[in-house]
């Protein structure tokens, strides 16, 4: 199965680790040995034991002046490693959960699907949380035994400093001359200092295992999200059944109206994705340090009641009661409202983060039809809906912070009066201070650790629930191919592969038998999911089919009408419904019509993993076209190539994703479409060396999809009808003539393949070594990890990473999004407040005993009062505080989805799709959460530290003695700590950034992916991408532990140095020191010490690490624009009747698309009469889509200017420019969360009548009626419920909405994915709609362009020919002529025929 597979191909890359073959796994393994070795495998027990052997990276990291550099991190333990995890997750947490629901597994096979859903909810609704539970309790046992320890050595330590107060007492009473009292508070003064001693290792170290357990986890977690989405059946990907929103629960609109949530439906959206593994996954890292205080909490509570109880008697009961029977149900019920609004969250960032990542997708779309502000303004609306969830939340974390603050003192107060006036006791210093100092341990593990436990479980449960869920969508089906002999098999690599020889003619590779395949993947129409934009029709209908060795079968028909579902039912895309399929080869290789590019080099894209054989390479490259190309890039075939191949015209993509199923020398090689995005030399070069010479000559079986139907005459053929219904099978003339398909087939003119041009072979052959010693092919695959241009890798490919101190700047941008600075003193002032109000009421409630009237109503009274006022200012504290930093991050976010949507095309070239999208989600959920949070505890305990200080050193000013070195020493620690740790946290966010790169990638390639067995190497590269953020998010983990530890050292000298100077110069009579002074000093000091101090110190950190989200977050926010979108002296212009005529002159033109890029147009000079018919042509690479983009603007000119009617578009608004010329785009977007009708027209500026008769020019008037919703339906992710040719139906619909303001329309190859019968019959349409029109038409296929007025040649960004159609062809040797010659002698004289008759005709 496929973990076995995984499983031989990562112990196959370990076997070959000191192998000197070049692969990608060797690269990674040179950089691993360049790695320091991690310190804590030869660390020595004491340095294990202090956390010091993470001394030397931070010290380093201070040292070096560049700061620390990601190699200098070391090596992961082998617990750590992503890989031993990902097993580890398989075989014990995952495998626990399938065992659970082996019986609900057994029944679903026999249930219906309602009996089936009722099965899932009974018995797996939480089955992956308990398996992760379990997993974690066993992992974790010394981190409960350490636990148990510091709560015994916590509350022994209070007992202590209740009986040194009591000491202090008696020397008091006596004057100092008894010396049995002296060594008593000598006795408990060192006890309480050996308790500290113990604190301090016990606490550091069980925080260490169970934080580690949480990287862990989430490491684990992520691959297994990963090795999801490369199992993930098509249908589960396409479905748009599978509904982001995971709640059971209702979600209220913005009319007050309820939302149910559909628990039972899911969609693998890339947002959902990056979603479940960003946000979810972090869930279990911070609940995991506080998940064992579940038992911890009640044992160390238990204790505690015990000590009171001995100490004060009832009364403690009584308050520990209060603490048991109000504060922990109100946790309960605040911990599930959490995790209510914490799920409505979850589901509402999906949604967002899924639409951000339609608009980035469509990014060129958006800006040629200036809907950037529509789109901001829908992602804006998403984001309120998600604010307002997130401020029922904050509402709560507000309350359950106040009660922690408020709580303790409240209940102490209660208990002193219990005591002394309902069971009047007696009131002593030390039962005060024994009392409050219980009660604030009580406190904090009641109302702070606990509620924290509890709430984060029940995020981790509504986490699981989303991930279990995930898991559990449908897996493709793994098919097995009959095995061949050994005898007849030699090794490549690790799979085992037919000798060539073996592959003879007329071998049976594939056989399909009544084959019926339906889109939703139902076993007949009747099963339709629910809420589906895909009726359940048939896909492939009764197909039965041999394909055979050494033979060429090519799939021919009308768009839509099935034939890449054929293809994708012979690669094993599409479930078989009925029928069956028997393989019989070893290995298949599949390009599909929308190419899968991923974010690399040319060659990582066509080698995707495979050994680097240097003379198939160059064949392979060269039959595919591309060397001409390769010359082209600056950095040959090592040049990247960016997100979705963004820096590739569509040919350049086309023909990548062709070299590499060449490259896999399959059997069987299915191909959809792949010369519709060429022009017609190249088409010829690719059918006869890449098809006919390197495939079938070399017994290889082809499966060739296209409507490039002059290639296919000599083939076998096979007729794809509407419904997936294969009408016939034959030859081409078999097939046309009987079926009377003139209809589909009326333009297909040309006879049997002609030899190639030899003058062609010459010209590339020229370049051949030039090119590919540029693109350093002598090297092999390594090369393209450890050899690129490291410039272009800085510049081109790599996340900018801020360097040294986040900037003061970034905190004064993060306090105005807050308010301001008026508003920032105010909660200054409102925090100091709140702080000396409780110091106050701690030293009254410390005279309380030494008044000699305790029962002074008065005196309570002050008390109380003191209380209440303490209650409201921190409820008014928190409240205001987590309202201001929500609306701060909503203000960020708004500025940086601003800032993106109208930065220019080229940041969307350069930067992933995946890594914009990680400041979209798991930057702005550490704004909207995490660093609110950090903020607020950071300056409640800056707040009491400093109180603490102040009051200690104002009782004991001795403590000055020794503060001086302590404040020294911490203020050095700090600044080692923080130079290293800084930079800890950036290399941690920009790991992030590959993960969620690689997710949405391989989600958007999974068919492409697993048909060409590249799953291994996919799983290999996140991997190493989890490694590196693990060890990022490991080695800042111990420097932390490291960090805590020194200080948790120097806190307990202060507080050790407290008590004994304050004993020493009790007992030598050198200063008088009250009970109740010693008790206020030292319970600030032992609370300092053991909770507030070392944590303040550590939020101090994390204040600063957290805010490289927002600095990340601004730094998106503040790109820079492109041109202002509407100008000033627009509406002259305009008024002046602009854009009426649609004149076009371009003098000069030069264009780059970035600065230090090639020139993409240089020097372009023509002028176009308004109303004239222009077709633009030249080999792939040549400028055609540049022309197109420079006259939106989307690229700016560099040199030379761009008239329209006469006006300078540079000195015209991009609006105004854009939205007056139609365009339908070389690769068809559409945006998903939309309906087919928004699409159309996001404005809804138009009519339902206008809507429906574009549907009707674009000839889909009967797939829409087909739709469950019509024009309402929604459209899936990337358009996958359409064709590629429906989706640029669609968009041709699109532009010609536009036709009554349009007097410019641009085609850019828009008909390429058509049948040519469709075609003409859209340009007549096109010709009728826009007949007044300019028009530009990119186009490869010569026969949609030879009617032009005018035609247009372009060569390496340069006009070598423009003029009338009969002029170019007139021209002997001219570009044009050789273009049309090359399609072949019949095919040329019926386009010159053509031609002439054109010019006749007018």
């Amino acid at each position: 199965n496929d973990d076995d597979e995984y499983g031989r191909f990562r112990d196959n890359i370990n076997d070959d680790k000191d192998d000197t073959s070049n692969t990608a796994m060797d690269a990674v393994g040179a950089a691993t040995k360049r790695r320091p070795p991690n310190p804590l495998e030869s660390a020595s027990l004491l340095s294990r034991f202090t956390f010091a052997w993470n001394f030397q990276l931070l010290r380093k990291g201070m040292d070096n002046v560049m700061g620390l550099e990601e190699i200098d991190l070391p090596q992961l333990v082998k617990s750590d490693q992503s890989c031993w995890l990902l097993t580890q997750f398989e075989n014990n947490i995952w495998d626990i959960k399938t065992m659970c629901s082996i019986n609900r597994g057994n029944k679903s096979k026999r249930a219906t699907k309602k009996d089936n859903t009722k099965e899932k909810n009974k018995h797996g609704q939480y089955q992956l949380a308990r398996a992760l539970l379990t997993d974690y309790w066993k992992s974790t046992f010394w981190a409960r035994v350490l636990l148990n320890m510091n709560s015994i050595v916590k509350v022994f330590q209070a007992y202590s400093m209740g009986k040194l107060l009591e000491a202090f007492g008696s020397i008091d009473n006596d004057n100092g001359n008894d010396y049995n009292n002296h060594s008593q508070a000598y006795l408990w003064g060192c006890m309480m200092i050996l308790c500290g001693s113990i604190a301090i290792p016990t606490k550091q170290h069980q925080f260490n295992i169970t934080f580690r357990k949480g990287i862990q986890l989430r490491i684990a977690l992520i691959a297994a999200i990963y090795a999801k989405t490369t199992k993930l059946s098509s249908v589960a990907v396409v479905d748009n059944s599978y509904n982001s929103i995971s709640t059971v629960d209702s979600i209220k609109e913005d009319n007050g109206t309820r939302k149910k949530a559909n628990n039972n439906n899911y969609h693998a959206t890339s947002g959902h994705v990056t979603n479940l593994a960003s946000n979810d996954v972090e869930k279990f890292l911070m609940t995991s340090i506080f998940t064992n205080l579940v038992i911890g909490a009640p044992l160390e509570a238990a204790l505690i009641l015990f000590v009171g109880c001995t100490t004060l008697g009832q009364a403690f009961a009584a308050g520990f009661g209060i603490f048991v029977v109000a504060f922990l149900p109100l946790q309960s019920f605040l911990g599930k409202k959490f995790a209510l609004y914490r799920s409505r969250v979850a589901a509402l960032t999906d949604n967002r983060v899924s639409f951000v990542s339609q608009a980035l997708s469509g990014s060129r779309i958006m800006k040629m039809n200036g809907w950037e502000l529509e789109f901001e303004k829908r992602i804006a609306q998403k984001r309120r809906l998600e604010i307002k969830q997130l401020q029922n939340s904050n509402m709560l974390r507000g309350l359950n912070e106040a009660i922690y603050y408020f709580g303790s003192i409240s209940v102490v107060l209660f208990v002193l009066i219990l005591h002394v006036f309902v069971l009047e006791g007696d009131l002593t210093v030390r039962n005060v201070f024994t009392t409050m100092t219980l009660m604030n341990m009580l406190q904090y593990t009641l109302t702070l650790h606990l509620p924290n436990a509890v709430m984060g479980l029940a995020e981790c449960s509504v986490s699981a629930k989303r991930i279990q869920r995930f898991l559990e969508l449908p897996e493709r089906e793994v098919v097995y191919c009959a095995p061949a002999s050994a005898a007849n098999l030699e090794t490549t690599g690790t799979k085992p592969c037919r000798r060539q020889e073996e592959l003879l003619d007329n071998t049976t590779l594939l056989s399909m038998n009544d084959v019926t395949c339906y889109w939703n993947g139902g076993n007949n129409e009747n099963y339709t999911q629910s809420n589906s934009s895909i009726p359940n029709t048939k896909a492939v209908a009764n197909v039965t089919i041999d394909f055979h060795a050494a033979e060429m079968v090519c799939i021919i028909g009308s768009v839509g009408c099935g034939k890449s579902a054929l293809l994708q039912a012979i690669v094993n895309e599409l479930p078989i419904s009925t029928g069956n399929v028997t393989r019989n080869y070893e290995s298949l290789a599949y390009a599909p019509q929308d190419p899968w590019i991923m974010n690399g080099t040319i060659q990582e894209n066509i080698l995707m993993g495979l050994e680097f054989k240097k003379q198939w390479y160059d064949e392979v490259i060269e039959s595919c076209g591309l060397l001409i190309d390769l010359g082209l890039f600056r950095n040959g075939d090592m040049t990247l190539v960016g997100d979705r191949g963004v820096q590739c015209s569509g040919g350049q993509r086309a023909r990548i994703g062709l070299a590499r199923a060449l490259y896999r020398n399959a059997d069987i090689l299915v191909l959809d479409d792949p010369l519709s995005a060429v022009d017609a030399r190249v088409g010829r070069q690719i059918f006869d060396m890449a098809l006919l010479n390197l495939s079938i000559k070399r017994g290889k079986c082809v499966i060739l999809a296209t409507h490039q139907h002059q290639y296919v005459r000599e083939q076998r053929c096979i007729l794809v009808v509407e419904g997936g219904k294969v009408q016939g099978m034959g030859s081409y003339d078999d097939i046309v003539v009987p079926t009377a398909v003139d209809k589909i087939l009326s333009s297909v003119i040309d006879n049997a393949v002609v030899d190639f041009v030899d003058k062609c072979e010459e010209n590339e052959s020229n370049d051949k070594n030039s090119v590919l010693k540029k693109g350093n092919n002598e090297n092999n695959f390594v090369s393209s990890l450890t050899n690129k241009s490291e410039t272009d890798k800085k510049n081109e490919s790599s996340e900018s990473k801020q360097t040294g101190v986040v900037r003061l700047e970034t905190f004064k941008q993060y306090a105005k999004a807050m308010g301001g600075t008026w508003l920032a003193i105010f909660m200054l002032l409102l925090f100091s407040v709140t702080q000396a109000t409780y110091i106050i009421t701690i030293r009254i409630l410390g005279q309380w005993p030494e008044r000699d009237d305790p029962k002074s109503i008065g005196y309570v009274q002050l008390v109380i009062t003191l209380c209440i006022t303490i209650m409201f200012l921190s409820l008014f504290r928190a409240s205001l505080f987590f309202y201001l930093t929500l609306e701060a991050s909503r203000e960020l976010h708004d500025k940086m989805t601003h800032a993106v949507l109208r930065t220019s095309v080229s940041f969307f070239d350069t930067n992933p799709l995946g890594r914009i999208l990680n400041r979209f989600s798991a930057d702005v959920g550490s704004n909207d959460e995490l660093l609110p949070m950090t903020i607020f505890s950071f300056a409640v305990g800056i707040f009491i530290f400093m109180g603490s200080v102040i009051a200690s050193t104002v009782v004991l000013p001795f403590l000055l003695l020794v503060l001086p070195f302590l404040i020294y020493g911490f203020l050095r620690l700090r600044r080692i700590f923080l130079q290293t740790t800084r930079e800890l946290k950036r290399f941690e966010s920009l790991a992030r950034s590959p993960i969620f790169a690689m997710l949405s990638e391989t989600l958007r390639g999974v068919a492409t992916i697993r048909a060409n067995d590249s799953v291994p190497y996919l799983i290999q590269k996140m991997e190493v991408a989890l490694d590196a953020h693990s060890r990022a998010t490991q080695t800042f983990s111990s420097a932390s532990r490291w960090f805590a530890t020194t200080l948790d050292c120097l806190s307990f000298i202060l507080m050790s140095s407290a008590t004994l100077l304050s004993i020493l110069f009790a007992t030598q009579g050198w200063f008088s020191i009250e009970p109740a002074v010693l008790g206020l000093a030292l319970s600030l000091l032992v609370q300092m010490s053991t909770q507030n101090f070392p944590y303040i110190v550590r939020l101090s950190a994390e204040v600063v690490n957290n805010m490289i989200a927002v600095e990340r977050v601004l730094e998106f926010a503040n790109l820079q624009p492109e041109a202002e979108l509407e100008l000033a002296s627009d509406k002259d212009i305009l008024e002046n009747g602009w854009m009426s005529g649609g004149a076009v002159e371009v003098n000069d033109l030069s264009v780059r698309y970035r600065a230090g890029l090639p020139r993409a147009l240089d020097g372009a000079t023509f002028a176009i009469p308004p109303g004239s018919r222009v077709g633009i042509v030249g080999r792939t690479g040549s400028g055609k889509s540049t022309i197109v983009q420079t006259l939106f603007r989307l690229l700016e000119a560099e040199h030379g200017t761009i008239f329209i009617d006469g006006v300078d578009i540079a000195k015209v608004g991009l609006h105004n420019v854009r939205k007056n010329i139609s365009v339908i785009p070389q690769s068809p977007t559409l945006f998903s969360g939309c309906t087919i009708r928004e699409n159309l027209d996001l404005f809804n500026v138009h009519s339902d009548t206008d809507i429906h008769n574009a549907i009707a020019n674009a000839s889909l008037t009967s797939l829409v009626k087909n739709l469950p919703q019509g024009i309402h339906s929604q459209v899936l992710e990337d358009g996958a419920n359409f064709s590629v040719g429906q989706r640029q139906l669609l968009c041709l619909a699109r532009a010609s909405l536009n036709k009554k303001v349009c007097k410019l329309l641009i085609l850019d190859e828009a008909t390429a994915s058509v049948d040519r019968d469709t075609d003409q019959l859209l340009h007549a349409s096109l010709e009728s709609s826009f007949q007044d029109c300019t028009i530009l038409a990119v186009a490869h296929r010569l026969d949609t362009v030879i009617n032009s007025d005018y035609i247009l040649v372009l060569d390496k960004g340069r006009v070598v020919e423009f003029g009338p159609p009969v002029d170019l062809l007139l021209k002997v040797d001219g570009r044009f002529r050789t273009m049309v010659e090359d399609t072949g002698e019949t095919t040329s004289k019926a386009l010159k025929d053509q031609a002439f008759r054109s010019k006749k005709a007018n």
